[in-house]
């Protein structure tokens, strides 16, 4: 990361899988121990892959949004990190449900994985959640 630093300066932002998939979903032996805190004097922001539609069960787009948006900012000890969610909305609800989530955390902005197999139906209600 140091490397990539050195030779842009342009922002760089890391991908990184959901701490709360992580926490609560992952096996315990599947990267336990993310570095999110290692990485964050190296990075301009964070885009979590925060992808709660192929969860087993009622899994609420909000609560995993912003829980997702929480984690990130606690193990980074940066309140005020730009944290992007890229989503996983099924519904036009799940993409409101996730627009209010980033804006009540104060989240940079969202998205959903990915535009290529994104229904036409689903591309408008997405621009909720340009910030």
């Amino acid at each position: 990361m140091q490397r990539t630093r050195a030779a842009t300066s342009k922002p760089l932002v890391a991908i990184t899988p959901s701490p709360t998939g992580l926490a609560q979903y992952a096996p315990k032996d599947w990267w336990p121990d993310f570095p999110f805190a290692a990485i964050r004097p190296h990075v301009d922001a964070v885009a979590t892959m925060t992808y709660w539609s192929h969860r087993k069960g009622t899994v609420e787009a909000d609560a995993y949004t912003a829980s997702d948006v929480r984690l990130v900012r606690e193990a980074t000890r940066d309140s005020r990190l730009p944290v992007h969610v890229i989503g996983s909305p099924t519904t036009a609800a799940d993409i409101r449900s996730m627009a209010k989530a980033v804006r009540s955390t104060g989240a940079a902005g969202g998205s959903r994985y990915d535009w290529a197999t994104t229904p036409s139906g689903l591309r408008t209600p997405l621009r909720d959640l340009r910030r």
